[in-house]
């Protein structure tokens, strides 16, 4: 027992950063994740910081899709542990690796309901700062897709510096703003945007709108401002998405959308005025990426997704998979930890921290 109301049942998986686990909560008759922190780095200030972030952050915001969390301490072994939301499914960068580009209307529901995620941190004062596919988690609700945005672990609070020093790059590159790419510690929510509208981009057409092979190279290309327009890419798509685009990843940052409302409604505009084709199931185009990992220095492979095939069986919030089936208790089956390791846990995996 880990609590006198939460039992351990199985792991899911484990590694650098730490554990994660099935759990039945008793109180609440319900199975959940929990996440432990790894015992070497509970010593150390900033990780310690951002691993109750991850819990407070998102507990501030009142949103069904961020993902809810329940509770957090200490073992009587000093081990920190949050006990968190059981997701089944799979995060949207599993999705189109999976896929490869996907259809808009699909995308523009992804967009809208991330958007709505953000429009309520942002009103709490918290920008998360890590928007990227892997952070946004499809649950199959119902027939539909439900996304749950996930990882507060660098979310900045309150306008609060935090741990953050300047010139801190946190987050993940490709996906960052031009003001991220230079200080995390002084963006706004409309670095959020940005990120949301790269991974919009990534998304429609299957890659990213820039190419480098390092962090440097990156910064050029982003600072340079250009890019492919998405119609250029893929066959129907209509000129206003590629309007959208160049206005959701303007240089000029008050030439931006200011609300991730604004930004979702535009986009839904933009893929109204598609022509029918550009809807229909986007894996008929036989597009794949291949994957890099997120660290430096980055290869010019245009997905920025874990390598390794994925599995067909759904995934949950942990570094296995978890068949809607077993979610009981009753069995887990083990991912392949040799090729994706942190994959599918998007909640517990902490991000880079790169100093320039």
């Amino acid at each position: 027992m880990l609590t006198p109301t939460i039992r351990l049942v199985h792991k899911l998986g484990e590694g650098g950063m730490g554990s994660v686990w099935v759990a039945e909560h008793l109180g609440l008759r319900t199975h959940v994740a929990v996440k432990f922190m790894a015992k070497d780095l509970a010593g150390d200030p900033v990780s310690m910081h951002r691993f109750t972030q991850e819990a407070t952050a998102a507990a501030q915001v009142k949103s069904p899709h961020i993902v809810q969390m329940y509770d957090n301490g200490v073992t009587a072994e000093g081990v920190p542990y949050l006990v968190m939301e059981l997701l089944a499914g799979e995060d949207l960068g599993r999705r189109i690796q999976r896929l490869g580009p996907l259809p808009l209307r699909d995308v523009g529901e992804i967009v809208s309901q991330t958007a709505r995620a953000l429009s309520r941190a942002h009103a709490a004062g918290i920008i998360h700062r890590d928007i990227k596919p892997d952070n946004i988690f499809l649950v199959d609700h119902d027939g539909e897709t439900f996304v749950k945005l996930v990882d507060f672990g660098v979310a900045k609070q309150g306008g609060a510096m935090g741990m953050t020093n300047t010139g801190a790059m946190v987050g993940t590159p490709y996906y960052m703003s031009r003001e991220q790419l230079v200080s995390s510690k002084h963006v706004d929510h409309r670095s959020d945007l940005w990120s949301l509208a790269v991974v919009a981009y990534h998304a429609v057409v299957g890659q990213l709108p820039w190419k480098a092979d390092s962090l440097g190279g990156l910064c050029i290309e982003v600072d340079r401002g250009t890019f492919e327009r998405p119609s250029g890419l893929r066959a129907g798509i209509p000129a206003e998405l590629d309007a959208w685009f160049q206005k959701a990843l303007a240089k000029d940052i008050e030439a931006r959308f200011g609300t991730a409302k604004d930004l979702a409604d535009a986009f839904s505009a933009a893929v109204a005025a598609a022509p029918a084709p550009a809807q229909a199931d986007a894996a008929n185009l036989d597009k794949t990426t291949t994957g890099f990992a997120a660290t430096l220095p980055l290869p010019a492979s245009q997905a920025p997704v874990l390598a390794a095939p994925p599995p067909s069986r759904p995934q949950t919030m942990g570094e296995a998979s978890v068949p809607p089936q077993t979610l009981g208790g009753a069995s887990v089956t083990q991912g392949d930890r040799t090729t994706r390791k942190p994959r599918t846990l998007a909640i517990w995996r902490a991000k880079e921290s790169i100093q320039l």
